[in-house]
């Protein structure tokens, strides 16, 4: 679903650049402050999030709902093209531990 939505935005937008003196036309696949100003206003989500709650920051899924672990997460995010936007912000955050008792998991990511 993410891959259709990207293409048919990015499509949109790329469309429009011949309304301006632009070489170039493209989104950047960000979010990392509008998910709680949009959040408020928007309808509950498929990935559990409440209705009128502040959505995920960045690509990342909604808190807790990252089900199958970070790989899953970065696997299905490397699957939006990178030749049709301008490019793309991750958020990732990390407790304190992974950077001590993991940090050769970490380092393995």
């Amino acid at each position: 679903m993410a891959q259709l939505v990207m293409n048919m935005y990015a499509g949109i937008t790329r469309g429009q650049r011949k309304k301006t003196n632009l070489q170039n036309y493209l989104v950047v696949v960000i979010n990392n402050d509008a998910n709680t100003t949009l959040g408020r206003y928007t309808a509950a989500s498929a990935d559990g999030r409440r209705a009128f709650t502040s959505m995920s920051n960045g690509n990342s899924p909604f808190m807790g709902m990252d089900k199958n672990g970070i790989t899953a997460m970065l696997n299905s995010l490397v699957k939006l093209d990178t030749t049709i936007h301008a490019g793309a912000v991750q958020n990732m955050k990390f407790r304190r531990r992974m950077f001590s008792t993991y940090f050769d998991k970490l380092e393995a990511l």
